[in-house]
């Protein structure tokens, strides 16, 4: 379901939109909706939850000071102390269908990695592909303990290696 709005744009906005949508080949509508729901979903929310942008350079340093058994730890209290608080204060209930959301906001806006998810029969299968080696592999191992494991307590199972995370856990 779509609605019309009608609002005014400042003149150098509106270039830069038809400028985007012309490179991109879209409508400009699409190049709008497209700002809008990430402002919706990451840029406004972000803000109140006190989260900053942080070049991958500087992660990729930060993580390569850290044995992978330290890289797990800090996902599960990344997991447990920022992850589920901002899905509490995003959606009030957290559910694996929120938290599968949550993991795709921050794959889709915060660029750091690629998620999928897929079910067969009623086992859930998490993807988390990187290009950051086995530490950040351990992080998001980690991560999915907390989450998964510790607040929703399914019984997950991982796989870790250098470029992946999997994780799978039956309904």
């Amino acid at each position: 379901m779509t609605r019309t709005r009608t609002m005014r744009v400042e003149d150098e906005l509106d270039d830069a939109i038809h400028g985007i949508a012309q490179r991109e080949r879209v409508s400009v509508n699409l190049v709008v909706n497209r700002a809008l729901r990430r402002f919706v979903d990451w840029d406004q929310s972000s803000a109140s939850r006190e989260m900053v942008s942080v070049p991958p350079a500087l992660l990729v340093k930060l993580m390569n000071d850290r044995k992978p058994e330290e890289a797990r730890e800090l996902g599960r209290w990344a997991g447990t102390h920022l992850f589920i608080p901002n899905l509490r204060a995003q959606y009030t209930t957290v559910t694996v269908e929120v938290a599968l959301r949550g993991f795709g906001q921050l794959s889709s806006y915060g660029g750091r990695f690629e998620f999928d998810h897929r079910v067969t029969g009623r086992t859930h299968t998490i993807y988390i592909r990187h290009s950051f080696g086995q530490r950040w592999s351990s992080y998001y191992a980690g991560a999915m303990e907390a989450i998964f494991g510790g607040y929703l307590r399914k019984k997950i199972r991982l796989r870790v290696t250098e470029e992946l995370c999997l994780c799978q856990f039956d309904e």
